[in-house]
């Protein structure tokens, strides 16, 4: 794929809506919070899931998509995910984790149901998947400004 292509690629993964990522792994967190900062997005970002809950409830903006580790310390994703759903039915869930067998395990019939992305993957991946989840359902895509300054593909694997 060409430097052009991947140049527009990655700007139709730019959006504008809220992200709230939470993973424990500091470094983790901190490098999806900057890529998606850098593609246009509000990031709200928690190492925990108690914070993530007072992060939302305290959310000047609606939250349009959890990005959540499954496995963390206090509060699993699943129970997070379960949490903000109560006031926010249909919020996606977009799961990441180093444990594929943690996919099967919790999910109860989550609707609309869980996406996966299991560690490691590349920042593409997870800027593809985290915009294909925020555009389903919704009748035309948002408009999204383009990324000028991204010359090629984000290569880097969490």
């Amino acid at each position: 794929m060409s430097d052009k292509c991947n140049a527009q690629a990655l700007a139709a993964t730019s959006g504008n809506e809220t992200i709230l990522l939470v993973e424990d792994e500091e470094v983790v967190r901190l490098m999806l919070t900057e890529v998606l900062t850098h593609h246009g997005y509000a990031v709200l970002n928690a190492g925990r899931g108690a914070s993530a809950l007072a992060l939302a409830e305290k959310a000047a903006r609606p939250i349009d998509l959890l990005v959540t580790d499954i496995s963390m310390p206090g509060m699993t994703g699943w129970d997070l995910a379960g949490s903000l759903r109560i006031n926010r039915p249909g919020l996606p869930v977009l799961f990441i984790s180093g444990h594929n067998q943690h996919a099967s395990k919790g999910w109860g019939g989550m609707d609309p149901p869980p996406e996966f992305l299991f560690k490691p993957f590349s920042l593409e991946a997870f800027l593809v998947k985290a915009r294909q989840m925020l555009d389903r359902g919704k009748t035309s895509a948002p408009a999204r400004p383009a990324d000028k300054s991204s010359a090629g593909s984000p290569s880097t694997l969490l």
